[in-house]
């Protein structure tokens, strides 16, 4: 089987430090705080650090890559915020360290992959926190709800005369010869599993080395009562597993769901 996946999970991305110190739709949050930059596992360096308001001009700009910033200037850096500005250009955060540095950073408060900072002493988030995680779309047949928990992977409520489903989409990339998956588990607290059948896997594209799936996982209500007194941990494909650092977000994000 490990022949079978060069699996690219797109939840093993996601850090437990984006969910303590990323703020969604609430940037004010940070106002005041330290901030400290962490690795960003982006090997061309830092994207959205500017010198200028504008956000024309990238800080300490990458040889090659010239609109990302070089992470040797700034990876281990920490800055105050002080400000939080809201433009019909989007959010920025304004930047100063000790040594008079001051940056623009070009906030994205839809999605936390990415975020490039942890916060000294972490944010105290509000009651309603994780439902800022989720965006309404009327559809032809009802209302669609969506949060995204990380590249390539969503969790949704479609309701439809009344009725709700809930269901997990993502995608895997397999190699051009894999078989077709039939199955996968999502991993729990407490050493608890769902298994669920990929009868609906989709293949999007292909490279041609690699093919790129999108599947569906619809839960039940056992499925949902139990991820919500036991945090999604992982999934497992095969052999392989793909971490969820922050299963405290999806578990919170599905209360808010099915309130």
């Amino acid at each position: 089987m490990n022949k079978i996946f060069t699996l690219v999970l797109l939840l093993c991305t996601i850090f437990m430090h984006a969910q303590e110190s990323y703020p969604a739709k609430k940037a004010e949050l940070l106002l005041g705080k330290e901030v400290k930059v962490i690795e960003n596992n982006n090997s061309h360096g830092y994207p959205d650090f500017f010198t200028d308001k504008e956000l024309r001009t990238a800080y300490a700009p990458e040889p090659v890559e010239k609109i990302y910033t070089d992470r040797a200037a700034i990876l281990g850096k920490t800055f105050k915020v002080t400000n939080v500005l809201r433009t019909n250009r989007g959010v920025t955060i304004e930047l100063e360290a000790q040594d008079n540095l001051k940056l623009y950073y070009r906030y994205n408060e839809n999605y936390d992959f990415g975020y490039p900072f942890e916060v000294k002493g972490g944010l105290t988030l509000p009651a309603d926190f994780y439902c800022d995680y989720i965006e309404t779309t009327e559809t032809e047949t009802g209302t669609n709800f969506k949060a995204f928990l990380g590249p390539g992977i969503n969790l949704n409520k479609d309701v439809t005369n009344g009725k709700s489903s809930y269901y997990i989409t993502y995608a895997i990339f397999l190699p051009k010869d894999s078989k077709a998956v039939d199955s996968f588990t999502l991993l729990l607290d407490g050493k608890k599993t769902i298994v669920k059948k990929t009868d609906l896997i989709i293949p999007e594209y292909n490279d041609g080395k690699s093919f790129r799936y999108r599947f569906t996982a619809f839960l039940s209500p056992q499925d949902i009562a139990l991820i919500k007194t036991n945090a999604i941990t992982g999934v497992r494909i095969g052999d392989q597993v793909a971490p969820l650092a922050n299963g405290k977000k999806t578990q919170e994000i599905l209360k808010c769901l099915t309130k």
